[in-house]
This record gives C-alpha cells, sequence and structure tokens, in this order.
C-alpha cells in the first residue's frame, strides 16, 4: 500500500494527480474470433460472464513510490457500502485489513495462509490468488497493477481485472502498464479513466557509498536479498554501532511478526528499533520510517538458473540397513522438483526449491526441500558443482568427521546436503531488475514522517560499484507492459483433459497437452503459471506417495487440479503436508470403494 497523504477538503489531491484523458493508445487491432474449443483463450474476458453483465468502470491510479496513488484508491475503498483489496504479498494483505478496521472499517482477511473473517464486514483484504471473481462488490481495488506482465504470476492479475463483478475498480501502480490495462478493458467493453501522480518528496542519491557499517545512523534501512546475509548484516551492524537496535523483515517471516517489526522501527520511543535490515519485501507497501536506503548488494538468487541448471551433490552416506555406520558414498543430481523422492536410503536427499518474494506459494531466500536422487559413485569427496563451472569446496562433511565450528558437534547429512546447495544457490545470481531498485529506494523520505520533509529520501551503498548500479536502475526509463499473463481456470484444464481422454494423466501431461493446443492472442497475451503448476502438483504427487506407499486412493483428475491452484506455500512442509491430507480425503471420499462410518445415531 502507498503512504498516507492528507486529504484537502473535497476529495482528491488535485496538486499531486490528474486525470489523463484522450492518452493516445496504441492502434487497435478488433477483438480475435474464438473457435471455441476449449483450448481457446483468444477471448479471456468472456470467461467472466457475471463481469461482463456489469457496466464497470476501471480507474488507473498510475505512479511512482511515495506519490499517494494506493491512498486515494483506499480512500474510494473505504467509503464504499462493499469492496475488496487485493495485493501481492500477505505482508500487504494484512496492512490494509489492519488499517481499514483502525479506521473504522470492518473488513475480513483472506490469504492463502489464513482467514480472518470479521463479523458484519462488508470489506475484505486479500493476496491476489485470494480475489473472489464470483463474488460482487461496490468498489475493488488492485495494487501493483503492472505485475500483470509477470512470467510467473501475471495470470493472477488478469484474472483479477477481468474478473471482479464491482463497480468500480480501482488498479494501482506504475504507469508502465496503463496503455495494456487500456487496451484490455476495450476488449471487455469497460470505461477506462487514467489519473496520474509524481512523487510527494524529493529523492536523492548520495554521491558516494558508506565507508563501512560504522556510518550506519538512525533510520537507515539496509538492503539484501538473503535471509542468511540479511541476519548477517544485523550483527554486523550492531558490532559495529553498538548503541543501534535492528530489526529484520524478510518475506519468509509471519505476518505478525513482520507488522510488529515494521511498528517497532516506526517507534520512535527508545523501545523501538533504529535501524531495519530488510528484503525486498519492503519495496511493495510496508509504511516505513525510513530516512535513507542503504544497498548492501544488488545481486538476487534467480529461481530460472537454478531451474536450467541442474547441480551435483557428491555426500557420502553413513548406515546400513539397520542404521549401523558403514562407508557407502553416492552422488545427487538435484534438480527443482521434477523426480519423486525415493524411499531407500541411497535415495534420500534434500535440495532446495527455488523461490522468490510472492504471495501464499513461495517466500523470498528459503532454502526448501528439492527432489534429490542418488546414484553410487566412487568419487568419496564432497562436493559441488554446476555445468561449467567448476566444483566449490564443500563444506564439513560428516564422513570426515569434522565438526561444524557454530555448534562444535558434526554435521548431519541434511545440514551438509543444504550447505552444499546454499553454495549452488550462490551461483545463480542476477542483478536486481531497475524496476525493484526503484520501488525500494523510493520507500525511503514517505511523506508525513519524521523524515518526510523537503530534503526528502536518500539513497546509498556498501560498495562503489553497487551505488553506480543503483544510480543507472534509477535513471533507466521505465519498460511499458505490452502483453499480460494467462492462464486458464481449473475447470477448464479438466474439461479439455475429459475430452482428449486423459482423465488418468497427471497434472504436468495434462498441463502440457492444453499448451500445446492453446489458442491466445500473442500481440496481447503470453502463457504464465505453467511453471508453477507443474512444480507444485510434482511436490503434492510426491508427499502424498510418501503418505501413502500403496496408492490406496487416487485422487481425480478434476480435484487435483483445484488442489493444485490452491494458493498454499508448498514450499512450507507443514502447509503441504495438510494440503495433501486434503487431497487424500477428497481421494477417499470420491472413491466407490469408500465407505462412510456410521454416526453414533445409527
Amino acid at each position: 500500500a502507498d503512504d498516507v497523504v492528507v486529504a484537502p477538503p473535497g476529495g482528491h489531491n488535485t496538486d499531486n494527480h490528474k486525470n489523463v484523458a484522450g492518452a493516445a493508445p496504441r492502434e487497435r487491432a478488433p477483438p480475435p474470433t474464438t473457435s471455441g474449443g476449449l483450448a481457446d483463450l483468444q477471448r479471456p474476458e468472456l470467461l467472466y460472464p457475471r463481469a461482463r453483465l456489469r457496466r464497470r468502470k476501471i480507474i488507473y491510479h498510475g505512479g511512482p513510490t511515495n506519490s499517494g496513488k494506493t491512498h486515494w484508491a483506499l480512500e474510494a475503498l473505504k467509503a464504499a457500502e462493499s469492496g475488496v483489496y487485493a495485493g501481492p504479498l500477505r505482508l500487504l494483505a494484512v496492512e490494509i485489513y489492519e488499517r481499514l478496521n483502525r479506521g473504522g472499517t470492518y473488513c475480513s482477511l483472506f490469504t492463502g495462509q489464513e482467514r480472518r473473517e470479521v463479523p458484519h464486514a462488508r470489506h475484505a483484504a486479500c493476496t491476489i490468488e485470494m480475489v473472489p471473481v464470483g463474488a460482487s462488490f461496490d468498489v475493488a481495488v488492485v495494487d501493483e497493477i503492472q505485475l500483470i506482465g509477470s512470467t510467473d504470476r501475471g495470470h493472477a492479475w488478469t484474472r483479477a481485472l477481468f474478473g471482479l463483478d464491482a463497480r468500480e475498480v480501482h488498479v494501482c501502480g506504475s504507469r508502465d502498464a496503463a496503455t495494456l490495462v487500456e487496451e484490455l478493458c476495450a476488449r471487455a467493453g469497460d470505461e477506462f479513466e487514467l489519473r496520474a501522480y509524481d512523487r510527494l518528496t524529493p529523492l536523492s542519491v548520495e554521491p558516494k557509498p558508506l565507508a563501512s557499517l560504522a556510518q550506519i545512523r538512525k533510520g537507515d534501512c539496509v538492503v539484501t536479498f538473503s535471509k542468511d546475509d540479511i541476519h548477517r548484516a544485523r550483527r554486523d551492524i550492531e558490532k559495529a554501532r553498538p548503541g543501534l537496535r535492528c530489526g529484520v523483515v524478510y518475506g519468509q517471516l509471519p505476518p505478525e511478526t513482520r507488522s510488529q517489526q515494521a511498528r517497532l522501527f516506526n517507534d520512535e520511543s527508545p523501545n523501538g528499533y533504529d535501524v531495519l535490515v530488510a528484503s525486498d519485501a519492503i519495496g511493495m507497501g510496508l509504511n516505513l520510517n525510513i530516512r535513507r536506503v542503504v544497498f548492501r548488494s544488488t545481486e538476487k538468487f534467480s529461481a530460472q538458473q537454478f531451474a536450467a541448471q541442474p547441480v551435483t551433490l557428491t555426500v557420502t552416506e553413513e548406515e546400513d540397513d539397520d542404521g549401523d555406520v558403514v562407508e557407502t558414498t553416492t552422488t545427487a543430481v538435484a534438480t527443482v522438483g521434477t523426480t519423486p523422492r525415493g524411499s531407500s536410503s541411497s535415495s534420500r536427499g534434500l535440495a532446495v526449491a527455488a523461490s522468490g518474494e510472492s504471495s501464499d506459494r513461495a517466500d523470498d531466500d528459503d532454502d526448501d526441500d528439492v527432489v534429490a536422487t542418488t546414484t553410487p559413485s566412487d568419487d568419496a569427496s564432497a562436493s559441488i558443482s554446476s555445468p561449467g563451472g567448476a566444483a566449490a569446496a564443500a563444506p564439513r562433511n560428516p564422513a570426515t568427521e569434522e565438526d561444524d565450528p557454530s555448534t562444535g558437534g558434526p554435521l548431519t547429512k541434511k545440514e551438509t546436503t543444504n550447505a552444499l546447495l546454499r553454495g549452488a544457490r550462490a551461483k545463480c545470481l542476477a542483478p536486481v531488475e531497475p524496476t525493484l531498485v526503484k520501488q525500494i529506494a523510493g520507500r525511503a523520505g514517505r511523506k508525513n514522517t519524521r523524515f518526510g520533509d523537503e530534503r526528502g529520501g536518500g539513497v546509498t551503498a556498501l560498495s562503489a560499484k553497487d551505488l553506480a548500479f543503483v544510480r543507472r536502475a534509477l535513471d533507466a526509463p521505465n519498460v511499458e507492459q505490452r502483453r499480460a499473463g494467462l492462464f486458464p481456470p481449473s475447470e477448464m484444464l479438466a474439461a479439455f483433459a475429459a475430452s482428449r481422454g486423459l482423465t488418468q494423466a497427471s497434472v504436468p501431461e495434462v498441463a502440457a497437452a492444453f499448451a500445446a493446443e492453446c489458442e491466445m492472442d500473442g500481440a496481447l497475451y503470453f502463457p504464465s503459471g505453467y511453471h508453477e503448476l507443474v512444480q507444485v502438483a510434482e511436490k503434492l504427487t510426491a508427499q502424498l506417495a510418501r503418505d501413502d506407499p500403496g496408492g490406496a486412493a487416487k485422487v481425480p483428475l478434476a480435484d487435483m487440479l483445484i488442489f493444485c491452484t490452491a494458493p498454499c506455500n508448498v514450499n512450507d512442509r507443514h502447509a503441504l503436508a495438510m494440503l495433501a491430507s486434503y487431497a487424500r480425503a477428497r481421494a477417499v471420499a470420491s472413491s466407490p470403494m469408500s465407505v462412510v462410518p456410521p454416526t453414533s445415531s445409527s
């Protein structure tokens, strides 16, 4: 959510936002004709007939961070008889939920992780994947609309934009997607209005990087893109500046903890935090009293690079069938969730699921399970290598009986494998995108805070190289979003599978078959979400196989598709186990041999 600005009497901050009428859109082509087939996505707006029956007005609030754009959208939401807010992160949904309830507007919360239903509430805050397209509202707010062009999650914004049944739909974000959204509105028959905003306070880049962490001062937010490095930076700062207290914010923290850390950083009393160390989770939303953003790094883990380059692990196992220690060496080839884990000791292994900051499916910088298969090897070393790269020195290995210096005891196989994979992740780094740099840097000097005066906010880095990168990113022109992500509803996939005789096929096989036959307007849309669907399906299938080795109850394909598109963080072992238990219960209930246990009355 964007920053709170004081509204002048009578409504909008007319000095900062302006209605943009008659902006020259790109030349519109007539809507394509549809074949009516079960793989036809030429007119995705027609998948939502309820929204098409309503005369909707789409209001695009476009501007940079700290321009007040989301504030005005939320004002319309609060004034409505009923409404819904949809954002990209649980963190944002929780923040809006708390803000509306504090202001006297009863609001419920719906995310893939939790539900908080407030009695008599006619408003709701949710993550973008949880948008209830089947419900009717007076006003809807869709935040960070520029993510409609995301290769991973863009389809969720397309679904919300086309499917929300609301009189007014306020979309907020940078102006990069304004032309695209206007074109989509024309296709759907909706009225479109663009309101453009400018930043409320200045933002300046410091001429020199910091010489050391000793120059960190109160009100700084140090940004890095690894959970481990966040905690390392906090310790380093508190060591270099003993008088400063540091808070941390990153995606894996529970929403309540993140909110508490943010409140303590905003707290000006002696009990509050002086410095914040955070990931890119602060780039979207979080109203924080930041004086200056300090980039500790400008590179971030790339899930695409990791998935594209399988890594080879060599790990020594030391147990026989009875659990006694023997000397057996195995090699594991780790890939991102593509091979079911075996049950024998020779096929056990851990690897890492690449994840970026998202709403419900994954959290940033978290080393979670990835599948590793193992085959015998004569190499007794513990090393890791990726294609085209030399093997990196491995951490201490239990086979050598060397101790972990942090614990004073030998590393377990799990600890060793995770350490090896962290080394592999470290090789798969990519520069942070300029748009993300702008979002993060823009959090400094927020208006109506102790640092939001005429001097505005500052941006710097810990190295000259990173500072030069930040300066180039802030000066780079925004890239216009030209196409929207698109993904079929689970019901459409199920109907397609039934028509092609694929009801006994796996979800990845159905997705591949649909993608091969799918028809869509390539000038306006691109496929989005297929990789995530396949990854979730493989993790859920592997979990079901572990829980029920005999496969007594098979989950019907239509149900499996629903479970695989559910907004559940499958990188969380507990959440994955719970999702599998629901799927297993559904399988038993739909089995022709299932028996309903008698009730006490019978």
